[in-house]
């Protein structure tokens, strides 16, 4: 579904990696695991567009499913440059949170290991195509920040909400849980157009609309 965004988006460029000490980082909220005093940190370029990443060290990734830098710079490059643009920090975290696969917000997208459980869905998904699950993850938490450049407060999201209701039908069964992940999920579905223009023609006027401004 995102081969055709991966071959018009931008040549990814990653910079070497640069090992980090905790008590030198300022923002310990960036910090992938606070039971460690190393991880590392790297730029991706694209567009003309810097994307900071904090993540484990190589050695702290082994095992837990968690994106490569080249996964993420894959992932990151099959998102669309205008809603790319309001993402400014990538968060690899070494332990998972809630059954989270991810969270976007603020300008920064955090991604979490998979959930490894004895068949889980989740799994399955990512054991299938991790190329693909990443795809997905990153361009769904991408558009987190995305539609904050439409969305000052619950009003906007409300009328989010009502063009999604005129609709019927819902992008993924995800998207039932507010109007920020309905908005997400059909964001996922972008590289479909003439799918969204006729599954979800109301969503798709509203974009449209947004994307005129």
């Amino acid at each position: 579904m995102f081969g055709r965004l991966r071959q018009k988006g931008g040549t990814a460029r990653i910079a070497d990696a640069r090992t980090i000490k905790k008590s030198e980082w300022a923002k310990q909220s960036e910090w992938p695991d606070l039971l460690v005093e190393e991880a590392c940190y790297q730029e991706i370029s694209i567009d003309g567009q810097t994307i900071r990443v904090v993540r484990p060290t190589d050695a702290q990734l082994q095992g837990k499913n968690l994106p490569s830098v080249q996964q993420l710079a894959a992932a990151l490059s099959v998102v669309p440059r205008h809603q790319r643009e309001l993402t400014r920090t990538a968060l690899i975290r070494a332990n998972a949170k809630g059954g989270l696969r991810g969270l976007g917000g603020d300008g920064e997208i955090e991604i979490f290991p998979v959930d490894a459980g004895q068949g889980s869905n989740e799994e399955k998904v990512y054991r299938a195509s991790p190329e693909t699950y990443f795809d997905i993850l990153i361009t769904h938490e991408c558009a987190h920040n995305y539609h904050g450049k439409f969305w000052s407060g619950a009003e906007d999201v409300a009328d989010w909400q009502s063009y999604a209701d005129a609709d019927r039908s819902r992008p993924s069964p995800y998207a039932a849980e507010s109007g920020g992940e309905d908005f997400c999920e059909f964001i996922v579905l972008y590289p479909c157009e003439k799918l969204l223009q006729s599954m979800y023609p109301n969503r798709w006027r509203r974009l449209q609309a947004y994307q005129a401004r």
